[in-house]
């Protein structure tokens, strides 16, 4: 009797651990509680935060801000950037894996003339707020553009915004609304409503996937970062942490350079079959778009070498996305909703972009702990 009580203890001890998961402990349930963890952390480990606060406040009068931290010399000429939170709520996820990460590495040596710069929720108001957008209803990610120049048309939204519209009337209905998506799917084909949502628009401030006619606070914050943080290095990776797209707890690689670019070569080099090309290959994404973080990187520094990704994890099914989108919409426009019909529909959009059960969260860091050991690994290859 005594040896299976002391086997059922020690099965017991395996099961149900004695101390929290450090991994797990890293996620956390709001801005607030993943900002604090982050910044506590990095006291502990002696590193210097810089701080952008954002001109705006959070829920309960909470502080927004960017933070920032660099771990490794000025001067060293590989620099490996993982950002989060660049669609506001999803940053949850990318929040978690960057506290995991530093907890992990954050007292170690670094590789020889390789820094790590962690940018912390570049879209603090989203994140706080329970939006993917900015608070200019912004999708930062479809931002990045030079407004002087003539915007992109989507003809797919300007077909699909009076379909969203039709749905808004009066309390939006799950039911109905699915059934409007419904209808537009069987007329238009799935990608219409893909390219609706996603590929962006410049034409209705208060739509779904509106990229802005200036740049956002966080596209400029964005900026100031990177360029003082670049002054010394030759070659980047960026590292643009997303969710919501792809099977449940799968870590995607997505490059959006164009096809002959040195910079996609490089990608395909240091993460082979893993990474999805998606201007390399037409056929991968049903409409094209502008304004993305990554791309910009690009843009801004053309005498580097620059390999951006998005790692985008997945959570449920594209149907359920565009629908919350389109209920999301509806209570930023709508004078007076319903405060149990609000509160349900944020309640689902981070139960969509964060669902937060152990094994999602397990999943999460140990794709992101693998990408940014393949983008270490590949930058040391450059020099």
């Amino acid at each position: 009797m005594g040896s299976e009580s002391n086997h059922a203890g020690l099965l017991m001890r395996f099961i149900m651990p004695c101390s929290p998961d450090p991994v797990l402990a890293s996620f956390s349930p709001s801005y607030s509680v993943g900002r604090q963890k982050f910044r506590d952390l990095c006291a502990r480990l002696n590193l210097e935060l810089t701080t952008f606060t954002h001109p705006l406040t959070g829920p309960d009068d909470v502080e927004l801000a960017v933070d920032a931290v660099r771990l490794g010399a000025p001067e060293a000429e590989n620099l490996v950037v993982v950002i989060s939170g660049t669609h506001g709520l999803e940053g949850l996820a990318g929040s978690g894996c960057q506290v995991a990460w530093l907890q992990e590495y954050g007292a170690r040596d670094l590789p020889k003339n390789t820094a790590f710069l962690f940018v912390h929720m570049i879209n603090p108001w989203g994140a706080a707020w329970g939006r993917r957008q900015t608070e200019d209803n912004v999708d930062l990610n479809r931002n990045f553009m030079d407004f002087t120049k003539p915007l992109p048309e989507n003809p797919h939204y300007e077909i699909f915004r009076e379909v969203a519209r039709g749905a808004l009337g009066g309390q939006p209905e799950s039911g109905r609304v699915r059934a409007l998506l419904g209808d537009y799917d069987r007329t238009h084909g799935e990608n219409a409503i893909v390219g609706a949502i996603f590929q962006g628009q410049y034409c209705d401030p208060l739509g779904a996937g509106f990229g802005g006619t200036e740049p956002a606070w966080s596209n400029r914050t964005f900026r100031d970062i990177l360029h003082a943080q670049t002054a010394h290095t030759r070659h980047v990776a960026v590292i643009d942490i997303h969710t919501g797209l792809g099977p449940y707890g799968y870590g995607m690689l997505i490059n959006a350079s164009h096809g002959d670019s040195l910079s996609l070569k490089v990608a395909r080099d240091w993460y082979g079959a893993n990474l999805t090309a998606i201007r390399a290959d037409p056929a991968g994404i049903p409409y094209d778009f502008a304004g993305d973080l990554c791309s910009a990187v690009e843009e801004m520094l053309p005498a580097q070498t620059v390999v951006p990704v998005a790692l985008e994890f997945g959570t449920f099914s594209t149907t359920d996305l565009v629908q919350l989108q389109i209920e999301d919409a509806w209570i930023q426009n709508c004078d007076n909703p319903e405060p149990g019909t609000a509160t349900d529909i944020r309640f689902r959009l981070q139960e969509f972009f964060h669902p937060g059960t152990d094994d999602w969260c397990e999943m999460l860091y140990f794709r992101a702990r693998q990408v940014i050991g393949l983008a270490t690994r590949g930058l040391a290859s450059l020099l």
